[in-house]
């Protein structure tokens, strides 16, 4: 090979390395965050609804024994928005209380859903 046939042949590797080294890492099909129901009831439930499909149930753990604060963690297999209906209280087929967050659009969240009667912000999670 020639010189410069070398030379075009090294700078198209640096400019894919590059490339791929500048890349942003792909998002984590999982959404996760933690829950917790004002009056202390058990958080009894969390349905994610992604409206870029994914929707269902996500897997509940207590935060440090306490079931009126649990972490969660649910598969978005497409990433994007979604809303959390989470209840407080009940039983999982039959909640005490439902409330529902905002649209969500990152994981990490640390969610109080207000359960207790009278309270302005009664069935929202923020």
């Amino acid at each position: 090979m020639k010189w410069p046939t070398l030379v075009v042949i090294g700078a198209i590797a640096c400019g894919f390395i590059v490339l791929v080294v500048t890349l942003p890492a792909p998002a984590s099909p999982y959404t996760f965050g933690q829950v917790r129901c004002a009056s202390g009831n058990p958080v009894v439930g969390i349905w994610v609804e992604a409206y870029s499909g994914g929707r269902g149930w996500a897997d509940r753990e207590a935060v440090a024994g306490s079931p009126a604060h649990v972490s969660f963690r649910r598969e978005l297999p497409s990433g994007g928005t979604y809303m959390l209906s989470v209840g407080c209280g009940g039983t999982p087929k039959n909640w005490a209380v439902p409330t529902k967050s905002d649209n969500l659009s990152r994981s990490g969240y640390d969610l109080v859903c207000y359960d207790v009667p009278g309270d302005e912000r009664f069935g929202t999670c923020d």
